[in-house]
């Protein structure tokens, strides 16, 4: 399984704690579990992040690559959402290549 969990920053503060702890439990207790990080801003615990998960984005330093990883895989799951119906399919995909 893989999990993308999302942070307002890598701070030593309340938040950004309980989610370290967190990863480092699920590393140890579901180590199958593919777990990528991306954190809206930097901060000090940056290295800890890295160690307990898979990947880390920064998004403020990684604004580019981090965008284009959410496009592929917003237009990869917009194939599944028409379905039965083509013309919408066909669409719906014009539009999003248009505004990617």
């Amino acid at each position: 399984m893989k999990l993308l969990l999302i942070t307002h920053d890598a701070s030593r503060s309340g938040a950004p704690m309980v989610l370290l702890h967190f990863l480092r439990w699920l590393q140890k207790e579901q180590p199958d579990v593919q777990v990528d990080v991306l954190a809206l801003i930097g901060g000090a615990m940056e290295g800890d992040f890295k160690a307990a998960c898979r990947s880390f984005y920064n998004y403020k330093d990684e604004k580019q690559i981090v965008d284009s990883k959410i496009k592929k895989v917003a237009y990869k799951k917009s194939k599944l959402r028409f379905p039965k119906n083509r013309l919408l399919q066909k669409i719906y995909n014009q539009y999003l290549r248009m505004n990617m």
